[in-house]
């Protein structure tokens, strides 16, 4: 037969954590799911950011594309 040994978990959670092998600092699901929507409002800020850069380039690139064209479509039919 085996005998029980006392062992007191309190104690050595204690010392693990004075001796900085145990961080008692844990997130909760909460923590986790604020950690995440954080993160996707700010992914979905970037999509929206970079949407409104690549559209506000294809017009520009559009306008000049389209003035420059008739600018050298008036020399053409006037020489």
């Amino acid at each position: 037969m085996s005998e029980a040994i006392a062992f007191d978990a309190r104690r050595f959670v204690k010392h693990l954590t004075e001796g900085g092998l145990l961080n008692t600092n844990l997130a909760t699901k909460s923590d986790i799911a604020k950690i995440e929507m954080t993160i996707k409002i700010a992914v979905e800020k970037a999509k929206a950011d970079r949407t409104k850069w690549v559209l506000g380039a294809m017009l520009a690139q559009t306008t000049i594309i389209l003035c420059l064209s008739r600018c050298c479509s008036v020399r053409l039919h006037k020489g």
